[in-house]
């Protein structure tokens, strides 16, 4: 899935709202509503929860919800949400990578399931979703249209016997966003997908937002104090697009951004740390060709500064050497200039 793809289609996550026509084909004739409950992080891996209404108005039970995982972002664990005599649960449906639950006694028109989770590897993303009824046609045999995924059935109960919305998912990270600035730019372009596709419409606060995110320094503390409080406050920010946005801002200010590190040599035995990370890098370091060895913390910037800037002075002179998580992840000569 594109970034431009959602741009363009993205818009009906406003409400996250799943409609059917009336007098559709079977399994169609209901409309839901999907509100997401939580997005938790666990270092680079996401489980995000999902609750679904059918609504009152619908013809007929829920009995199926899937989310598609875009790009390779396979689900590692989709969870059962109940017994395994009411529910199923998989990670894919024929030829899709998807968190797909299935309610075999279906929820019931004005009723609410429990909460729906998936973990994996990655970022919140908008992706596709479909829901289907219990009301599938079948002619002197058992049905098994939505029970049955790895067979080879016509039609495909997605594309003909579902109704497609649109909700949060998780994708794999860009390679390209494996940076602070990177997060901040995709940050920056969800931002603006939301508020010039109207789904966010308070033109003051998609100023404020990304506003933030143009400064220089870009403010990410801002963002999300601005984005919470639009949200805890009002109706300016739907479930689904805060949702979007909060996560990627926390992970964000939590990212460690190793090629955001710089090392210099100051004088004498003195080198200059500096850090692009909100987060506190908990670095180590040592000096060649010595027992030498530190503590090299680096403390996280905020919003006023580019980035956090950290001296060490050593007792010893020689090459300076950054350690990070077991690894050298960089080095300085000692020039021997007195200061």
């Amino acid at each position: 899935m594109t970034y431009m793809r959602w741009l363009v289609l993205g818009a009906s996550i406003c409400g996250a709202t799943g409609r059917a026509n009336a007098q559709e084909a079977p399994g169609k004739n209901l409309s839901v509503d999907i509100y997401i409950r939580n997005v938790a992080f666990s270092k680079d891996t996401m489980t995000i929860s999902y609750m679904v209404h059918n609504k009152s108005t619908s013809a007929e039970k829920l009995e199926s919800f899937m989310v598609e995982a875009p790009g390779d972002a396979a689900p590692i664990t989709v969870v059962l949400p109940g017994s395994a005599r009411a529910w199923r649960a998989k990670s894919k449906f024929r030829d899709r990578i998807v968190a797909h639950w299935v309610n075999f006694g279906g929820i019931a028109p004005g009723d609410t399931t429990p909460w729906l989770s998936y973990r994996a590897i990655g970022l919140p993303f908008p992706t596709v979703a479909w829901f289907q009824g219990d009301s599938i046609a079948s002619s002197n045999e058992s049905d098994t249209t939505l029970w049955d995924p790895d067979a080879d059935q016509d039609p495909d109960p997605v594309a003909d016997l579902s109704v497609q919305t649109w909700t949060i998912g998780i994708e794999k990270t860009p390679a390209w966003a494996t940076t602070t600035s990177g997060l901040m730019a995709r940050l920056a372009d969800f931002t603006a997908g939301l508020c010039n596709n109207g789904v966010m419409t308070d033109e003051d606060l998609c100023d404020t937002l990304l506003g933030h995110l143009a400064a220089d320094p870009f403010r990410a503390e801002g963002f999300t104090a601005s984005l919470d409080s639009a949200y805890t406050g009002g109706t300016a920010v739907t479930n689904a697009a805060y949702f979007l946005l909060k996560p990627n801002a926390t992970y964000l200010t939590s990212y460690i951004d190793l090629e955001g590190i710089t090392l210099t040599y100051v004088c004498g035995n003195k080198f200059s740390l500096k850090s692009v990370s909100y987060a506190t890098v908990p670095a180590t370091y040592s000096v060649a060709s010595t027992a030498e060895t530190g503590s090299a913390s680096l403390p996280g910037r905020n919003d006023s500064v580019e980035y956090n800037e950290t001296f060490i002075t050593t007792i010893n002179a020689g090459t300076f050497r950054l350690h990070y998580g077991g690894n050298i992840i960089r080095s300085a000569d000692n020039g021997g200039v007195p200061c």
